[in-house]
């Protein structure tokens, strides 16, 4: 084989190889990156070798630190929460006792604890923290009756524009309509923005969740009360809408009233549902 040869072929292993390179180096920076939080403040703390004294109330205040867990520093200090103490809380322990109220920080302290017993070779089960599952349930709850408004709201937009060739007072039906479909618009759009902003609470260990069943309670009695009055109105229409009425269209009143009917019953049960 000569020179000339030789050359193209010792430029594809090279190619070959810098690839493999490349991709052994993406494969570890990956896995760098996976590396839990946890065991990144552990490791930076104590090293990832050797053993790990686990004694005083100080090595988990460190941890607390390193965690962005110094609020609770405090509390720890109060109860002499050494290592050992440190590795049988329980969820329960942390709210009622030591106050970690929020649950992604119950959350981290918790990963640290299993990881803590792990590194110790310790066969301890620990219960997974299930108070984040449950609030993105209520969050989930809470958006689907917030939703539930909305068609409400469109629903009446629609009932009451439908009752514009029944009456005189035709721009107090437009009027009514036109208010409830911009507020369902209004409602959808606060929803969606209610629904991203409690996931990212979740998920963020400085914040606390708080439902939000005043708000929603609020402008569903206020859409209770205004519905309402829309179905007595519709119930005792005036006199002299009712003697111009032709036989075709006293047919489409008594609809009306059996449809506004249909529209309270749904939003009084949103309403019993909130409260």
């Amino acid at each position: 084989m000569t020179n000339k040869q030789a050359r193209p072929q010792v430029k594809r292993e090279k190619t070959v190889r810098a690839a493999q390179a490349a991709e052994e180096l993406k494969d570890a920076e990956n896995e760098v990156t996976h590396i839990p939080p946890v065991a990144t403040a552990v490791m930076k703390l104590y090293g990832s070798g050797g053993a790990i004294k686990w004694e005083s109330v100080d090595d988990v205040c460190a941890l607390l630190e390193e965690l962005q867990l110094g609020e609770y520093e405090d509390t720890f200090r109060k109860h002499d929460v050494d290592m050992q103490l440190f590795l049988a809380l329980s969820k329960t322990d942390l709210v009622d006792a030591l106050g970690v109220n929020k649950l992604a920080a119950r959350r981290v302290i918790m990963d640290l604890k299993a990881y803590l017993v792990q590194l110790q070779n310790k066969n301890v089960q620990s219960l997974p923290e299930d108070g984040r599952l449950l609030t993105l349930f209520d969050n989930m709850r809470q958006t689907l009756t917030w939703f539930r408004l909305s068609v409400i709201l469109l629903q009446y937009a629609i009932y009451t524009i439908s009752l514009v060739p029944l009456y005189s007072r035709r721009s107090l039906a437009v009027a009514l309509g036109t208010i409830a479909v911009v507020y369902s618009a209004l409602v959808s759009l606060y929803t969606t923005y209610r629904y991203t902003k409690i996931v990212r609470m979740v998920e963020n260990m400085h914040e606390d969740y708080r439902p939000d069943k005043l708000s929603l309670l609020i402008p569903s009695m206020l859409m209770l009360i205004i519905a309402m009055l829309v179905l007595v109105w519709v119930a005792h229409g005036s006199a002299d809408d009712a003697e111009r009425m032709p036989d075709s269209d006293t047919r489409e009143y008594a609809d009306g009233r059996a449809s506004g009917r249909n529209f309270i019953e749904p939003l009084v049960f949103l309403v019993l549902s909130v409260a």
